[in-house]
C-alpha cells in the first residue's frame, strides 16, 4: 500500500511543481483514499496538504483550504517532520502570495520553509 500513496502522491506532485493544478489533483485524491485505509499517517498528510493547495490554488473555499494547510503543517511539526514541515510551508507561501493582503505572510512561509530545508542540506528543493 505505501508505493501506491507514493507513487499517486508524487505524481501529484509533479503537477503541483509544474502549477498544472487539474493534473494534481487526481493522483493526489487517489493517494488521499488509499492512505486512510492503510491508516499511513506520514503520506496521509503530506497528501493531505497537497490536496488543500490545490483546493485554494482552483478558487475552491480558500479560507478553508488555508484552515487545512495550517492544520498539516501543525501535525508535520508535531510529529518532528521537517521536510514535511517545510514542502507544506511552501505550498501555503504560494496561495498567501497570490493576494496583496497576505502576501507578506507568503513571504513568511517561504522563509520560513527556506530555513527548515537549509537546515537539512536540501538544496534541491531550496531551487524549485
Amino acid at each position: 500500500m505505501g508505493c501506491e500513496v507514493l507513487s499517486n502522491y508524487m505524481l501529484g506532485m509533479v503537477g503541483v511543481v509544474r502549477g498544472d493544478v487539474h493534473a494534481a489533483r487526481p493522483a493526489l485524491e487517489r493517494a488521499r483514499d488509499i492512505a486512510q485505509a492503510a491508516s499511513a499517517f506520514p503520506w496521509r498528510n503530506r497528501v493531505l496538504g497537497a490536496l488543500h493547495w490545490t483546493r485554494a490554488m482552483l478558487g475552491e473555499a480558500d479560507a478553508e483550504a488555508l484552515a487545512g494547510l495550517d492544520q498539516s503543517i501543525e501535525a508535520a511539526r508535531e510529529a518532528r517532520e521537517p521536510w514535511d514541515q517545510g514542502t507544506l510551508l511552501t505550498l501555503r507561501g504560494t496561495v498567501r502570495a497570490r493576494s496583496d493582503e497576505t502576501r507578506d505572510d507568503g513571504l513568511a512561509d517561504f522563509a520560513a520553509a527556506e530555513a527548515l530545508l537549509t537546515s537539512m542540506g536540501a538544496r534541491p528543493a531550496l531551487l524549485r
